[in-house]
């Protein structure tokens, strides 16, 4: 049902009309311009411990993982994607890496549309130049 609802939006509100944080219009971005520069400020240091979170969790990157993970935004793993990659990049993972996702159960994946994991390491893969593999 919700994948109907998706392609029901994706008619009435073509991509890359309205931002995905907010309701403004765009550029032909995913995101608007303020909302691009939001997300550039809540970029985190690399060099913040052990875990590598891209972006703190708070508005325009919080609004993207929700987007996302509960209303079954694909677009999101876009944006987010590209910022993950960067970070991947930067990690000098041996030239062998593979990426892979936890899988989701399939009645789960039917109810919300989207595999969010899959889609998200998929996105992030093929921005990094690496394979990625169940």
């Amino acid at each position: 049902m919700r994948s109907i609802i998706r392609r029901l939006e994706a008619i009435l509100w073509p991509r890359a009309l309205q931002c995905l944080c907010c309701p403004e219009c765009t550029d032909g971005q995913l995101l608007c311009p303020s909302c691009r520069a939001e997300l550039r400020s809540l970029r985190l240091d690399a060099n913040h411990g052990s875990h590598h979170s891209v972006w703190a969790y708070a508005g325009c990157a919080k609004r993207l993982v929700t987007g996302l993970k509960h209303e079954c935004i694909a677009d999101c793993a876009a944006v987010m994607g590209r910022g993950m990659a960067e970070a991947v990049k930067r990690l000098e993972l041996p030239a062998a890496t593979v990426m892979t996702w936890v899988t989701m159960p399939e009645n789960r994946r039917r109810v919300r549309g989207i595999d969010h994991g899959r889609l998200l390491c998929e996105t992030i893969a093929g921005y990094a130049g690496m394979p990625a593999e169940q």
